[in-house]
């Protein structure tokens, strides 16, 4: 069967010419491997095109990719659009290292500055990050906002997600953000699918999220809602979903433990000098 590209049609105010329009697409379906081009040039190589309803979500699944070229920009202000508990939860500014987040892992973590943690890539390309430690079905948060303050490169390899509280994937990885090879943001729902193992498979489904300058410093959030997750960008919304939303602890699930980190190893072909993500603020509150 030949894989599928597929992106939505051009809303009436974009100047947008699919046949030459470059499209980007997974080589295989665990995302690891990307690539662009037009139409014509996936079809030459043995990909299938199809346009899809207007005003879907961007996403990918596995084998198929959607997205809406020029998005326009992300306002300034705004506000989620849920009532927020920010009496409770937690909040953590690493003006001593890592904190909250304990589990730390990897050559590239700097902790030289207070009030901000830096990962790099390193040298190997070996793995480095740190999250809030993933200990069991209880630890990390429940339902509620997972924020993080950030700066980075903008390129492939770092990350911001949550993490399954009881260390066990694939199941439910939320990652709030990374990118494809050219720079585009994007964030990933990963849940555990069925193919007749133990284990399973790891499913997933992915957002483009556009209109920002990853190399400036914003925050994004994640609201973990009982059936459905929401992500924005300086108050923002830039998607939402009910597809595939876990359950926490308190409601027959597990919670999940917020983290960053820089993961190259996989696609070090797409790498060039340093690549980096600064974490100056990172918190959960729950849902008031």
């Amino acid at each position: 069967m030949a894989n599928t590209v597929a992106a939505l049609p051009p809303l009436a105010s974009m100047d947008f010419d699919w046949r030459s329009a470059d499209f980007s697409y997974l080589t295989n379906d665990t995302g690891q491997g990307f690539g662009t081009g037009s139409p014509l040039e996936l079809h030459a190589a043995g990909w299938d095109f199809s346009w899809l309803p207007d005003n879907l979500p961007p996403k990918v699944s596995p084998g198929v990719t959607f997205y809406i070229p020029n998005l326009p920009d992300i306002p300034t202000g705004g506000g989620v659009d849920a009532t927020i508990d920010t009496s409770n939860g937690w909040r953590e500014t690493f003006d001593h290292g890592p904190g909250l987040l304990a589990r730390v892992w990897g050559e590239g973590v700097d902790f030289s500055v207070p009030g901000e943690v830096t990962i790099h890539r390193t040298a190997a390309d070996g793995d480095s990050g740190m999250m809030v430690p993933p200990t069991d079905a209880s630890a990390g948060s429940g339902y509620g906002l997972f924020s993080w303050t950030l700066s980075m490169t903008g390129r492939i390899g770092v990350y911001a997600d949550v993490w399954p509280g009881t260390d066990k994937w694939p199941g439910p990885e939320l990652d709030m953000i990374e990118f494809t090879p050219e720079g585009r943001g994007y964030s990933t729902i990963h849940s555990k699918g069925e193919n007749g193992t133990a284990d399973g498979l790891n499913a997933f489904q992915a957002y483009e999220m556009a209109g920002f300058d990853a190399t400036q410093m914003h925050t994004y959030s994640m609201l973990w809602q009982p059936g459905r997750l929401t992500g924005y960008v300086d108050g923002h919304q830039t998607w939402s979903t009910t597809e595939h939303v876990p359950l926490d602890y308190a409601h027959g699930g597990q919670n999940l433990a917020l983290g960053i980190g820089v993961q190259t190893s996989w696609n070090a072909q797409y790498q060039s000098g340093d690549n980096h993500i600064t974490i100056y603020d990172a918190s959960w509150s729950p849902i008031g």
